[in-house]
């Protein structure tokens, strides 16, 4: 093109047009990229600080997806914990059935044999009079010359008013109907003057017929207005069913021929934790529950009463008492206080130490089971109070001797009475053992007395039997490889089981009932189930400790970078360190071992479920803040590379027009060239 000449004008205007071209160009790629530098060409420090920008809140992006992925695995962990938790609550409840279930009144060591002996003799204790019949329990009672009474838990009273209603006391059974006429309970002598009281009112029409203790015998002062018919073993044990007591005449007054005193209480039995809050006594045999006024001294035991611990400048909490308030609750309510810790060995002492730096008080009508009224427990301090089971134990001198008729029955059952009989059958060849307390015939399978029975059952070919005086657990084994099958009506009475298969022991429940015992195992089975499901894409944190721990990266650094390990721990009944019931379970003390596990176990859940709550805390708040550094690392490599579309439309209006302009001015130029060429034409 080297023979073609422009003018300046034209070369000039058509230079503008190629540079408004090329800028152009330029704004139109940032508006279709929207980006004012797209590569190093561009701007290359601010390409390549955008381009490092960029590769971190990428690389982050990546972590996030395994924050996330631990959060779900953390969060899955602490939902089976939280299971799990509930599941040893359950088995928490089973247990303390079983123990209930075995320590009864009078049974306060567990057994399925216990005989009731008096706890010492009369020595100089006064007749019991009406001003403490509240404190002193019915299976305590002794007559005029310190012989025990024998009342146990289960005996009962029936009182027919005239030829009309009749009414049913039951030792043991809930006193909270006493008030009203009708059937009713207790445990202690109050509790049956009270129910009486409705009676001997109903019949007589007036307060003045209230039944009261007075030196030992339980009677009414106003004239009946219908006779009273008294029957059951209570009556009988009271002398109201014999002499003048057995009917008592219209118009005539209540009173019993046989005086009952108070006994000494040598020998008591140490509380456990499966004892009832409302069954325990003090040093002195008083029924705590009924020592002294219900809201001022502090000793009050019974169901609607309460104590508060409150750590100075911490936590406080109360417990309120309910019929079923065991001595464990009492306990697990302390251990759940930060810096406290309860403990109870085998005498009943329970001991309650503070390791807080602070002093902890002691307020409400039951602090008395502190040892102290509404006082304290100073810091780094301990306070201890022995508990006693208010109902007696084993005699080992006097059980071998005790009559059949005078054993403690288990829950549910009545005591033995003459003509139970007791069938034990082996490759189909049967036995048969009848109570007669009266001159047994051994020759006849009679038994009268504990020592009867075990002669006649180890005369049994096949059979060995034992007992031990101490606790009370009869020991019934097979030893020709055959099972031994129990039946009749004193088999329950007696807490054996169904059958004994060869190499096993008829004490292996020792009146626990199977049900519990089954209860029990399959709550545990259930537990490990519970555990092994708590999975989240292969991880699990509280099966085993041999599982892979959880690894969280928190940050892009390929050497030392920081990171969250999680290690997996065995929450399995084994690695609680619970025990199988199943042959273990065998008297009120195996039980309270199991519950000491289940209170340990629940101690290791609450301490593993806190960890993992601020291992999960710990992932959360770093997935915000890796969000947020992910946000303001794009934020700043768009600062430096994003265009501003409003300006570079302006900028491309403005070339637009001078694109136009110049289109304009060239064709002016042209014009003095073409004028030449008409001078020509």
């Amino acid at each position: 093109m080297a023979d073609v000449t422009l003018t300046s004008a034209m070369r000039s205007n058509l230079y503008s047009l190629q540079g408004t071209a090329s800028l152009m160009a330029t704004i139109q790629g940032r508006l279709s990229t929207g980006k004012k530098v797209n590569s190093a060409l561009d701007n290359p420090s601010n390409y390549f600080a955008a381009q490092s920008l960029t590769q971190r809140a990428s690389d982050l992006s990546a972590l996030l997806d395994g924050m996330g992925q631990a959060i779900q695995a953390l969060t899955t962990a602490s939902q089976g914990i939280t299971t799990a938790q509930k599941t040893i609550d359950q088995m928490k409840s089973i247990a303390n059935s079983a123990a209930q279930s075995i320590t009864t009144a009078s049974n306060a060591s567990g057994t399925n044999v216990v005989a009731y002996t008096a706890l010492g003799t009369k020595g100089a204790n006064a007749a019991l009079a009406q001003a403490n019949a509240g404190n002193y329990a019915l299976t305590n009672l002794a007559d005029s010359a310190g012989a025990s009474l024998n009342v146990l838990n289960g005996d009962s009273m029936t009182v027919q008013v005239g030829t009309g209603a009749t009414y049913t006391f039951t030792v043991g059974a809930s006193a909270v109907n006493n008030a009203t006429l009708g059937n009713g309970g207790g445990t202690t002598a109050k509790d049956l003057t009270d129910w009486m009281s409705t009676i001997t009112k109903a019949a007589g029409g007036g307060v003045a017929n209230a039944v009261t203790l007075t030196g030992g015998m339980f009677g009414s002062a106003g004239n009946l207005g219908a006779a009273l018919t008294f029957s059951g073993t209570l009556a009988t044990t009271l002398g109201l069913t014999s002499g003048t007591g057995a009917t008592t005449a219209s118009g005539g007054k209540l009173a019993t021929t046989v005086e009952v005193d108070s006994v000494a209480y040598t020998g008591q039995a140490g509380a456990t934790g499966s004892t009832l809050l409302s069954e325990l006594s003090d040093a002195n045999g008083k029924v705590l529950t009924n020592s002294g006024p219900t809201t001022t001294d502090g000793t009050h035991t019974g169901p609607g009463t309460f104590f508060t611990l409150a750590v100075s400048g911490g936590q406080t909490t109360t417990l309120n008492i309910t019929a079923t308030t065991t001595v464990q609750d009492v306990m697990d309510t302390i251990n759940s206080i930060s810096g406290l810790t309860a403990s109870l060995d085998s005498t009943g002492a329970l001991k309650v130490v503070n390791n807080n730096s602070t002093a902890v008080s002691i307020e409400g009508t039951a602090s008395g089971l502190f040892g102290t009224a509404n006082g304290s427990i100073g810091a780094n301090a301990s306070v201890s109070t022995t508990l006693y089971h208010g109902y007696g134990k084993v005699s080992a001198t006097n059980l071998p001797t005790t009559n059949l008729t005078n054993l403690q029955a288990p829950t549910g059952q009545s005591r033995l009475v003459d003509g139970d009989q007791l069938k034990l059958t082996m490759d189909g060849v049967t036995t048969t053992l009848s109570v007669k307390t009266a001159s047994p015939d051994a020759t006849k399978g009679e038994v009268g007395s504990v020592a009867d029975l075990m002669t006649a059952l180890g005369k049994i070919p096949g059979i060995t039997a034992s007992l031990d005086n101490t606790t009370g657990q009869l020991d019934i084994r097979s030893t020709n490889g055959k099972t031994i099958t129990f039946s009749g009506s004193a088999a329950n009475k007696l807490s054996l089981p169904p059958s004994v298969a060869a190499g096993q022991s008829s004490i292996s429940g020792s009146g626990v009932s199977a049900t519990y015992i089954k209860q029990y195992d399959d709550l545990a089975k259930l537990l490990d189930q519970q555990v092994q499901d708590a999975n989240y894409k292969g991880i699990n944190l509280i099966s085993s400790t041999g599982n892979n721990p959880l690894s969280v990266t928190f940050n892009e650094a390929a050497f030392n970078a920081n990171k969250l390990v999680v290690n997996a721990v065995d929450l399995t009944s084994k690695g609680l360190g619970l025990t199988a019931s199943t042959g273990n379970w065998k008297d009120a003390n195996s039980i309270q071992a199991s519950l000491s596990q289940l209170t340990m176990a629940a101690t290791t859940l609450r301490e593993t479920s806190a960890v993992l709550g601020q291992n999960l805390t710990t992932v959360q708040n770093r997935q915000d803040f890796t969000n947020n550094m992910i946000a303001t690392l794009k934020t700043g490599s768009d600062n430096l590379t994003l265009a501003d579309m409003n300006e570079e439309s302006a900028n491309m209006l403005a070339l637009q027009t001078r694109q136009q302009l110049g289109i304009q001015s060239l064709s002016l130029a042209s014009q003095a060239n073409q004028a030449v060429m008409r001078l020509f034409g």
